[in-house]
């Protein structure tokens, strides 16, 4: 089965003084009695990562996962453009931490999140040397643009809203996608609440 990089975050509810609940629209799924952890099964990155505490945190081991499944990736998804954005700026600053990361089977100790971290850890499934100096040739180059086909060869699409306030980070995001055809099948806006 082909999965997916999927940068999904179901953490930071809070509740108002009324007793309602307040998180993202992409929260709301993951959490309750009737959470459906089904649309998730081909997701790249274990549960553990997506309910996480700290979005850095997250973000660094969704893209950890997702060089580990390089491979067998089919597409990367985002609820915003803004998201894929943050996350290729965090590869470009973070490639030799990551590379790393791959070469000794587990994440940074700056991952604070023990739960999380041994999730990742399992999902790396040990030292990746070969994969690791892989990714390293291709990130020493420097030349971002394209790196999406670069990193996982696999990949048909990238998913996420690139119109309205996203439409600002269209070229940037093409930049990093390359010939990857953007795909935007999501609309959210708070009038459909």
């Amino acid at each position: 089965m082909n999965k997916v990089l999927w940068f999904i975050y179901a953490d930071n509810i809070t509740t108002t003084k009324g007793g309602f609940k307040v998180m993202a629209a992409s929260s709301y799924p993951m959490h309750g009695s009737k959470a459906n952890w089904s649309q998730l099964v081909s997701c790249s990155s274990p549960r553990e990562v997506i309910l996480g505490s700290n979005i850095e945190h997250q973000m660094y081991c969704h893209l950890l996962c997702g060089l580990r499944n390089s491979d067998s990736l089919d597409g990367i998804r985002a609820p915003y453009a803004i998201s894929l954005i943050n996350v290729f700026s965090l590869l470009e600053s973070r490639w030799e931490q990551l590379c790393d990361d791959l070469e000794h089977g587990v994440p940074s100790s700056k991952i604070s999140d023990v739960v999380m971290k041994d999730s990742v850890t399992e999902v790396l499934g040990g030292p990746q040397p070969e994969l690791s100096r892989r990714i390293r040739v291709i990130c020493e180059d420097k030349n971002w643009g394209g790196i999406v086909y670069k990193l996982w060869p696999n990949v048909r699409y990238i998913r996420c809203v690139t119109t309205g306030s996203m439409k600002q980070y269209y070229p940037r995001l093409k930049h990093y996608a390359g010939e990857v055809p953007l795909l935007g099948g999501d609309y959210f806006a708070s009038e459909c609440c």
